[in-house]
């Protein structure tokens, strides 16, 4: 059965797609069928990150066979590309995108993980897509508005009555303590005020490789392969792994 896991971040520009797309490469690194699905609804750019040219979008009519078709093979592990731009999942019925997520779902069986990047912001159909996942991520930085709209999102899930198994990464961390403090902020609001527990995945510290990767085009794990934070993201990569922390720089 494959293993389902969902990406959301509640604000934009906290690194979200790049994290997915590491971790995607990592988990395919340890010998894994990984599917990687760009499904940030019209401003995809997965591909981009990762250097794909002339990839198949993400076939919003179609059935699990035309998702499999649609799949791009790129650093050992496939990408199903969103369309960015176009605004059309966005703009899906909810009955559609439900369809959507079924066929998604009978297309994961094909793969031992499957990796949902989600699109910013806290919308009703980033919600339901984000509960599908056996594994549920939430991506914020140390910036008080990233935390604000993650606790936004947290709450939003919990009026929709599924917001149970959240884990938190805190990306883009100066320093070790400044991660953990953010962490902590949002466990206690949610413990607090949601009645929700909400455990810590990973923090990851700001490092200077990664938007150098970006840059590149390239998989961080294959531009960077020995350096500390693509250790953490192979920790990370394994389901229900223990938090790790990167705070030394090679």
């Amino acid at each position: 059965m494959s293993h389902i896991v969902t990406i959301a971040s509640g604000k934009g520009g906290v690194g979200k797609t790049w994290l997915a797309a590491s971790l995607a490469q990592a988990a395919a690194e340890q010998g894994q069928r990984v599917l990687l699905v760009d499904a940030d609804w019209g401003l995809a750019n997965a591909d981009v990150q990762l250097g794909v040219t002339g990839a198949p979008c993400l076939p919003v009519h179609g059935r699990a066979e035309d998702l499999l078709a649609a799949v791009h093979p790129v650093a050992g592990f496939h990408l199903l590309a969103g369309a960015s731009g176009s605004g059309r999942l966005a703009d899906l019925a909810p009955a559609t995108l439900e369809r959507l997520a079924a066929e998604l779902q009978r297309a994961a069986r094909r793969y031992d993980v499957v990796l949902v990047d989600l699109a910013s912001g806290a919308d009703r159909s980033i919600r339901r897509w984000w509960q599908l996942g056996a594994e549920r991520f939430l991506v914020m930085t140390p910036d008080p508005t990233s935390l604000t709209d993650a606790y936004a999102f947290l709450k939003l899930c919990c009026r929709d009555g599924d917001a149970a198994g959240a884990r938190l990464i805190v990306n883009r961390a100066p320093s070790r303590p400044i991660g953990e403090a953010t962490a902590e902020r949002l466990a206690r609001a949610a413990a607090g005020f949601l009645h929700l527990a909400v455990e810590t995945a990973a923090i990851l510290l700001e490092d200077p490789r990664v938007p150098s990767a970006i840059r590149a085009q390239q998989p961080f794990m294959q531009h960077y392969p020995t350096s500390p934070m693509a250790a953490n993201l192979r920790a990370l990569s394994t389901p229900r792994g223990s938090p790790r922390s990167d705070d030394a720089r090679a």
